[in-house]
């Protein structure tokens, strides 16, 4: 779950996952298995009725390689819908790529790298392309903390940054 604080000082639930899996299993001479990604949730959308909240679903198929002991680099092919029921057309689709690297420091630190492409079919969507940098720090077996940096450009100028500290449980 991600929330925002605006200035007014009033938050509000950004984003909620309620399934979110990736498996990445690095390429080897004997071994080429596929990578994959899938995501389903909640997450707010710029609308011209103010930001509404859509139904996500995500999925990803792609590769990863050892590029050293720690670290793993990855790149994916993705589609996504969204449900909206404030927009006329109701739904929106959407294709891109991500690539990205992720780093074991250590046992319980994770550093993360990602630059992502999507082109939607709603014109309020429309092309985005996102860089984010995060580090993890695993607290135990099941929590981890997450603080991750975000730019999005979603062309003609309109990018955003963000700043997200992220609580993450897992089962």
């Amino acid at each position: 779950m991600s929330a925002r604080v605006y200035a007014r000082e009033h938050a509000e639930v950004e984003r909620v996952d309620f399934i979110h899996i990736a498996s990445l299993s690095p390429r080897t001479a004997l071994f080429q298995p596929k990578s994959w990604r899938v995501r389903w949730g909640l997450e707010r959308l710029d609308s011209t009725v103010g930001r509404v909240a859509a139904h996500a679903l995500a999925g990803s198929m792609g590769m990863a390689w050892d590029l050293a002991p720690q670290v793993i680099a990855y790149g994916f092919a993705e589609v996504r819908t969204d449900y909206v029921p404030e927009w006329n057309t109701r739904t929106s689709m959407g294709a891109g790529a991500s690539l990205g690297a992720l780093w074991d420091v250590n046992a319980r630190w994770r550093v993360m790298v990602n630059l992502s492409f999507m082109e939607n079919s709603h014109a309020l969507l429309g092309v985005q392309r996102s860089t984010s940098i995060a580090s993890r720090w695993t607290l135990n077996p099941e929590h981890a903390l997450v603080l991750q940096g975000q730019h999005t450009d979603k062309g003609a100028g309109s990018g955003t940054d963000s700043v997200s500290l992220q609580l993450r449980r897992y089962f």
